[in-house]
């Protein structure tokens, strides 16, 4: 059996308030997640999502419990090209136009040279080709949003982890960058994590994760992607 890609047990995550205290975003969760994985984490506003992606990408540490990548090595070795993360706010680099945007993994890892065709290829896919030479300050909040998921999809990572990545694309173009994010961890063979509030985002998903006051449930396995 092939190892599982993450691994958390018990895990918690406290912040401290504003009065002195702590507040528990996430609350004793534990899991894994395979290669084959497609999934959707669905919960309220507050209720832990983004806490959880951010430790399942290494982004975060947990105050208490464990994660471990088995298949994928330690956290300083999962990124620019094992993990990768779509943000919900704008996390674009406002001295680089779409293009270089997409193409920053790239550079991390030292191929751009190597990957600026498969970088026009996926902004083509998104339908952003034509602002490839435009700036973040000059685009809509849902063409910044696509150039986010191009850039997250260039090196074909093992773990795509992406939180609210159509909250701001009409319906018809969210299901068109669903079917490119889906197509492309199918072909490399990947797993997909997706935080949304979308119904019908979380139904073409396989399973889906439910995820309330900080408390993780059992998943629910679906039929259909």
């Amino acid at each position: 059996m092939p190892e599982p890609l993450v691994v958390f047990e018990e895990v918690s995550r406290d912040f401290p308030t504003g009065s002195g205290g702590m507040f528990t975003a996430l609350s004793r969760a534990s899991g894994a997640i395979e290669t084959a994985d497609r999934i959707s984490l669905v919960g309220p506003s507050g209720s832990g999502k983004s806490t959880l992606l951010n430790i399942l990408g290494g982004l975060d540490l947990p105050t208490s419990g464990k994660v471990s990548w088995p298949a994928l090595g330690a956290r300083d070795q999962l990124r620019p090209g094992k993990v990768a993360y779509v943000f919900q706010a704008s996390s674009l680099f406002p001295a680089l136009n779409g293009f270089d945007n997409v193409c920053l993994p790239a550079m991390l890892a030292g191929e751009e040279t190597g990957l600026q065709g498969r970088a026009k290829e996926l902004m083509d896919a998104l339908g952003i080709a034509d602002i490839a030479e435009k700036f973040p300050d000059e685009i809509s909040g849902g063409q910044a949003q696509r150039i986010a998921i191009a850039r997250a999809l260039l090196l074909s990572p093992k773990l795509l982890l992406a939180d609210e990545p159509t909250g701001q694309l009409d319906s018809e173009t969210a299901q068109h960058v669903l079917d490119v994010m889906l197509d492309t961890v199918e072909e490399a063979k990947a797993a997909l994590v997706i935080a949304t509030h979308d119904p019908i985002v979380a139904a073409r998903l396989k399973e889906s994760w439910i995820i309330e006051h900080g408390h993780l449930h059992e998943p629910r396995r679906k039929t259909a992607a």
